[in-house]
This record gives structure tokens, C-alpha cells and sequence, in this order.
């Protein structure tokens, strides 16, 4: 739990219905069980208390056309079934880490 008293769950799947279930990569990786599961997309982090998904997306794989309107269409994907999402770069995490106590 966070100052905000939120409590993030790492490496979520989300499903197009708003189902959510751990990314467990080597269990739902192959295609024919994300298909099964109707996935949308899988989030970094997602806070159920805010139904927020957070991606942290490398600016070389995520800049190009094709992978903004990918991740744009999941946005509003995400949006119709009532998840915020945000999307964040790696490098900016990197360059703009607040001190923790």
C-alpha cells in the first residue's frame, strides 16, 4: 500500500469484459489461451481501487505509428469498460525518480 492508500497489482491481464487476472507470462503466453481469455492487453501495473491501468512503455517500441494507434485503440478499449489508463517511458521514470524514504 501506497501513501495514497493504494495498492497496485503487478502484471495484470485485462480481458475485453474487464476481467482481471495475474499476467503469469509463461501460462497465458501462448495465443490460443490470451485468445481464449478474449485479452485486451496486459498492464503493468493496475490499481482495482481506481480501476486504473499504468503501462511503461520504451519510447523506441511505442513512437512509431503503427504502435500509438495500437496503444490508442487499447486506451479506448480500456476506457468503454470503465479503465483509466496511463502511459508513461521508461526513460522518463528513470530521469525523474522522486527520493523514497
Amino acid at each position: 500500500m501506497d501513501i495514497l492508500g493504494l495498492t497496485p497489482e503487478i502484471q495484470k491481464i485485462i480481458t475485453k469484459d474487464g476481467l482481471t487476472i495475474p499476467s503469469l507470462h509463461k501460462l497465458w503466453g501462448s495465443f490460443r489461451s490470451r485468445k481464449r481469455l478474449n485479452v485486451l492487453t496486459d498492464a503493468d501495473f493496475y490499481f482495482p481501487e481506481k480501476k486504473l491501468a499504468v503501462f511503461c512503455d520504451s519510447k523506441e517500441h511505442h513512437s512509431s505509428k503503427e504502435s500509438t494507434d495500437k496503444d490508442s485503440n487499447i486506451d479506448k478499449s480500456l476506457a468503454e469498460i470503465g479503465i483509466f489508463s496511463i502511459r508513461i517511458f521508461g526513460q522518463d521514470i528513470v530521469a525523474d525518480l522522486l527520493p523514497v524514504d
